[in-house]
């Protein structure tokens, strides 16, 4: 296995962990609300996001127009793509 192969082994772990980890905060919540944020946050500065992006990605959350909606990993993943 090459080097470049075991970087995008490593990203690929990576990536999957983070989706696990926001999948399962999603699927405990019905609507976006304070507590549906502290776990997003929880979850992406536990995933190294950074304390700061993950600052950014919840007030991107918290603001957007969909937060009366019940919340989806893609659509955050939108939110987040902006940060």
């Amino acid at each position: 296995m090459g080097f470049f192969d075991k970087i995008k082994q490593g990203l690929k772990k990576t990536s999957d962990a983070v989706n696990h980890s926001l999948d399962s905060v999603f699927a405990a919540f019905v609507k976006v609300d304070d507590d549906l944020l502290e776990e997003l946050e929880e979850a992406l500065i536990l995933s190294d996001v950074g304390a700061s992006t993950a600052a950014k990605i919840v007030a991107e959350v918290e603001s957007a127009p969909s937060c009366a909606r019940p919340p989806r990993r893609t659509s955050c993943a939108t939110c987040s793509a902006r940060c």
